[in-house]
């Protein structure tokens, strides 16, 4: 709930001591707002503000709040809160033994000094000692001290600072995320424009075979032997990959479908920039169904449409192509080579096909952007009592 002009006092009448998750989007709130969460929803569990209080609020506030409040173990602080950004803060949560969510926003980028100094001064003492999710911006020499201490979690969202060319980062840091073998959800993206080596990818496949999601971002590139050998390679280690979003242009054709069609069965979204379609394909490919499929994303289709009648027989085998390979695909988009009446046709043809002989099952809210990222968010939030992480509910 929330809004960009919303006050706490609007907030107040709504906690209770049955309150176990405050989610506020916008809004102005002090620290008396923070006491009379103590007072009146004790037993909050989950607590995730997108809007920093108002300068009156100091670290040490928040700080004492969290100490006061045993029971929170979701913490996600998104946007502003700059002035939690300093080792103190972020030994206090290195050092909370509940803790199995932590998200901070943009504004709280950790850095390597900061970090440095926050592992030095937690000393021998259990870091991290309950985390299954951490989301945060952070230096690529920050990240890398940290991940012996991330060997539970089980999500991560990570944007990296400072990651500089291949050349001089020996691994590159997304390879060492092999040191989460619990990892099921993977956001990875960085700061500036940086070139993910293949090594990386088969050293990440290697450390977390039990990895369903697998989001890059749009600033990340990829080496020039990314092909589809190197897919065949990642999709037998991922047996449970259900989302694979790869932002780059990178060589890869049909086979690749193929190889994701054997080994990853239940795959439901893909991203990809190259035609894997391959209308016209150049040698055959032994291909098999993807069952699950509901949502392909895909570079430009070689297409070459001169009339409206063109468009009709592109679509009808097109269309031919998505029902044989993909029968629960529910989203089709490509990139148009150009903004014409025929492209328009085409697109138009394939997606009503789509929409009328697919029962269609609305996506999820806007966050988690994705079907998939959205039952991950949801296992944060519920119990695994045959683990160790048992005291969400």
């Amino acid at each position: 709930m929330g809004s960009e002009d919303m006050h706490e006092e609007k907030i107040l009448p709504l906690l209770s001591p049955t309150l176990i998750i405050l989610e506020l989007y916008g809004g102005y709130y002090t620290s008396k707002f923070l006491d009379e969460i103590q007072i009146r929803s004790p037993g909050l569990k989950f607590f995730l503000v997108d809007n920093s209080l108002e300068d009156s609020i100091t670290a040490d506030a928040v700080m004492n709040f969290l100490d006061h409040m045993p029971s929170i173990v979701h913490l996600e602080l998104l946007l502003g809160w700059p002035f939690l950004r300093n080792k103190t803060f972020l030994r206090h949560m290195m050092l909370n033994p509940r803790l199995e969510v932590l998200v901070l926003g943009n504004k709280n980028e950790i850095s390597h000094t900061m970090c440095r100094e926050a592992l030095i001064e937690c000393g021998d003492n259990p870091i991290f000692p309950a985390l299954r999710y951490l989301g945060v911006y952070i230096e690529d020499k920050a990240l890398r001290p940290l991940l012996p201490f991330l060997s539970n979690v089980q999500g991560l969202r990570l944007d990296v600072s400072d990651c500089g060319p291949i050349q001089t980062q020996k691994p590159y840091i997304m390879g060492l995320l092999s040191a989460c073998p619990h990892l099921e959800d993977l956001e990875f993206g960085t700061r500036h424009s940086s070139t993910i080596s293949s090594a990386a990818f088969l050293e990440l496949a290697s450390g977390c075979p039990l990895l369903r999601r697998l989001e890059i971002g749009d600033t990340c590139d990829c080496e020039p032997d990314f092909n589809d050998a190197l897919i065949e390679k990642l999709s037998s280690r991922w047996k449970n990959l259900a989302v694979l979003s790869l932002p780059f242009q990178a060589t890869l054709t049909r086979r690749s479908l193929a190889h994701l069609a054997r080994n990853c069965p239940g795959l439901i979204e893909l991203r990809v920039m190259d035609d894997v379609l391959e209308m016209e394909e150049k040698e055959p490919v032994d291909m098999v169904p993807v069952p699950n499929l509901k949502i392909l994303e895909m570079g430009q289709l070689n297409l070459n449409l001169n009339s409206e009648s063109e468009a009709a027989t592109a679509s009808k085998n097109t269309i031919a192509v998505l029902d044989k390979w993909f029968p629960a695909l529910q989203s089709f988009f490509h990139n148009y080579p150009t903004i014409s009446r025929k492209y328009h046709m085409f697109n138009r043809l394939v997606a009503e096909h789509l929409m009328q002989t697919r029962p269609i099952q609305p996506l999820p809210p806007a966050y988690p952007a994705t079907s998939v990222a959205h039952e991950l968010h949801r296992k944060l939030l519920a119990p695994n009592s045959a683990g160790r992480f048992s005291s969400a509910f």
